[in-house]
């Protein structure tokens, strides 16, 4: 026979030693995740994520003696003229960029436009856009490949249209161009 002060007290330690597992379950768990977040910052392939110093969605830009301010990438007046910002690339030492700027004014016309930036003195400097063709398709661009030269270089691939070919067919003839930072920014195109 069982006594009636057994059972209540048996519950009471089984419950003390069921909250005491859980207690320890549970500091367990919280040094485990803070060593794995400890070994993952000491890690050598960890590296903190890097902020981003170029902003070329919200700057504004002179194209055809027109000022285009963008906001968040994009431009776009009363007149039905818009513009955006794309295929933004950056090299590994987060110092140079570059970006594709698209103009559609209106009527047919699509231009594409290269856009430059480099930090200098700590400050960032936007290139003046440099045309690169109408209706063209972009294929990439890199920055400071490894045939750079001390100023940096930025390499656009794209497709253009044959000669004598009507601009409404698809472009096909693939061309390269090299461009080169000067000291204040301005892109320079470099002659093979």
């Amino acid at each position: 026979m069982i006594s009636k002060h057994y059972a209540p007290e048996s519950q009471k330690v089984w419950l003390g030693f069921c909250a005491l597992l859980i207690l320890a379950a549970g500091w367990l768990m919280g040094y485990y995740t803070g060593m794995r977040h400890a070994n993952l910052a000491m890690s050598r392939h960890y590296s903190p994520p890097k902020r981003n110093p170029f902003d070329f969605g919200n700057q504004t830009y002179a194209i055809n003696s027109q000022k285009l301010s963008f906001v968040n990438g994009t431009f776009k007046n009363n007149q039905q003229h818009t513009a955006t910002i794309m295929s933004i690339n950056e090299n590994g030492s987060h110092t140079r960029a570059a970006t594709i700027l698209v103009d559609e004014p209106g009527g047919s016309g699509s231009f594409s436009y290269l856009v430059g930036a480099m930090i200098t003195n700590d400050k960032v400097v936007y290139s003046q856009p440099v045309l690169l063709g109408d209706r063209i398709t972009i294929v990439s661009i890199n920055v400071d490949e490894k045939s750079s030269t001390d100023n940096g270089m930025i390499t656009v691939t794209y497709l253009d249209h044959a000669p004598n070919t009507p601009m409404v067919t698809a472009p096909t003839q693939k061309q390269t161009k090299k461009y080169a930072f000067e000291d204040n920014g301005t892109l320079v195109e470099v002659l093979h």
